[in-house]
């Protein structure tokens, strides 16, 4: 089979045997021992595996994509090294494998099957739990040099530039006033101040052929995300959202006057006040980094509306509620809100019961191991029997060939008949490589019953003791669905399970 070669390492200093030389090291030894024609090399270096804007990553994917794919195959150290995101995995190696290339991880192999997609699935959560650990480790350096006024973050807002300063023998980030885009800043709170909506200030530069920060039109996002963002009276705030949003306990940087204001904070803080008192109390979840663990998989049963978080009594009790009955009241949909508390605890149960029960999943284990050692002996017995056809055939072109020498028959008598069986030769020999390997990989692919329980108490205290959003995430990489009718809930897995109810 023609494969490629995938290796990475991130920014964060890996240990040897992770190196990018150690990685193509193992990767070629494991082609030449499989019988893979290596066609290419795809290499990313101190790129993180937490998201798929890497150079090599994306130009593999673009290649892979042609109609006539140079490579049926890519080989990676480790999944973690194609992505530690679950999602980001799952959306790839299902391109890939629409355009015929599969994803092989010569230290982790898995057969896909309903149990080897299982297995997958809990490595590659496990990788990104533990990639979301490593983070908060990179996040603390990142923290302090925020809370000392430098600029962390890989964006600079519009308004403001970057300067390089010298701190020791580091050089770190602060931001200055763009005087050549501070105007544009000064016009849209200007005119939010004075009550414009942020629909129509992005109308209005629009009009006046103002560019935007990224050199397209303007939107009322982008204009709301700039006139709520105290970047503009100088305060720097670092791990209040996004990527380096943080666990609870840990309260975000927060850093008055670390650089000139463009906004003044009395101005500033007045539109702030002005703006929430005309926002809506309730939030999509989705949009909103929220506790809501549920997010974006629950549905109403009533009406497939989606389900949307609301608190009540100043936060104290928190309710999924369907989103039609919100919008429009009983009228709408008569469903009824579900407290987020039970639900959540029922949900998650169920998902310890069915998805991660170690008695099942050891079952489901010792069929796909049956199953891989029934297809590698029938692969052996293929390659026992063309065998004996390869042998029948060499001993009848060995006639020939001495019929030839002898001078009984011409050479331009036979030579059609010697074709034949040279051709027959060589499609009875790639039968066997192909059956050889097949055989050889079923028994590689053997799923190892120990790693994958380890991998299945790590993510049953994830799911047990994570944050909201680790749950969340969770929950994503095995559910599908969530549909709740009454007192009970429908659950479809995006594994190849039955849809589950429980109550």
């Amino acid at each position: 089979m023609k494969v490629a070669l995938y290796a990475r390492v991130s920014s964060v200093a890996q240990d040897t045997d992770l190196s990018i030389g150690a990685q193509l090291s193992a990767l070629r030894r494991h082609a030449g021992e499989h019988g893979h024609d290596v066609v290419a090399e795809y290499i990313d270096e101190a790129e993180s595996g937490r998201t798929t804007n890497r150079p090599e990553f994306q130009r593999m994917i673009a290649e892979a994509r042609n109609k006539s794919a140079p490579f049926q195959g890519l080989l990676i150290w480790k999944f973690s090294r194609f992505a530690r995101s679950r999602e980001d995995s799952i959306l790839y190696k299902s391109l890939l494998r629409k355009h015929g290339v599969r994803v092989l991880s010569i230290n982790e192999p898995v057969e896909e099957s309903p149990a080897g997609m299982l297995v997958e699935g809990i490595i590659e959560s496990v990788d990104e739990f533990y990639s979301m650990n490593l983070a908060q480790d990179v996040t603390r350096g990142m923290r302090e040099a925020a809370s000392r006024g430098y600029w962390v973050s890989s964006q600079t807002p519009y308004g403001y530039r970057r300067v390089r300063v010298q701190e020791g023998s580091k050089e770190r980030t602060r931001l200055e006033v763009d005087t050549a885009t501070s105007g544009v800043v000064e016009r849209i709170f200007a005119e939010s101040i004075s009550g414009i909506g942020t629909k129509e200030i992005a109308v209005r530069l629009n009009k006046d052929g103002v560019p935007s920060p990224a050199g397209k039109r303007w939107g009322r996002s982008r204009v709301h995300s700039m006139v709520t963002n105290p970047v503009y009276k100088g305060t720097l705030i670092f791990g209040a959202r996004g990527r380096f949003h943080l666990n609870a306990g840990m309260e975000p940087v927060r850093v008055e006057g670390a650089f000139l204001a463009i906004i003044a904070p009395q101005n500033f803080d007045a539109l702030q006040a002005r703006l929430k008192s005309r926002a809506p109390a309730v939030q999509h979840p989705r949009r909103a980094a929220s506790a809501y663990v549920l997010s974006g998989l629950l549905y109403c049963g009533d009406c497939g509306a989606r389900m949307v978080g609301k608190a009540a009594k100043s936060g104290r009790y928190h309710y999924y509620v369907c989103g039609t009955s919100d919008r429009a009241g009983s009228s709408g949909c008569a469903a009824k809100p579900v407290s987020r508390r039970k639900i959540e605890v029922a949900v998650l149960q169920r998902i310890l019961n069915v998805v991660l029960n170690e008695p099942n999943l050891g079952r489901l284990i010792e069929l796909t191991n049956e199953e891989m050692r029934r297809e590698a002996g029938s692969a052996r017995a293929t390659v026992a029997a063309t065998e004996e056809r390869l042998a029948d055939v060499r001993k009848r072109l060995d006639r020939l060939y001495e019929a030839i020498e002898t001078g009984h028959v011409g050479l331009e008598d036979l030579a059609p008949r010697v074709r034949a069986l040279r051709e027959s030769e060589r499609e009875l020999l790639a039968g066997i490589a192909v059956a050889q390997e097949k055989a050889g990989g079923s028994r590689a692919a053997l799923v190892n019953r120990k790693q994958v329980l380890t991998y299945l108490r790590d993510l049953r205290a994830l799911l047990s003791a994570g944050t909201p959003g680790q749950r969340r995430e969770f929950l994503r990489s095995f559910v599908k669905r969530m549909e709740t009718a009454g007192k009970t809930v429908t659950i479809e897995y995006a594994l190849p399970l039955p849809p589950d109810k429980t109550g």
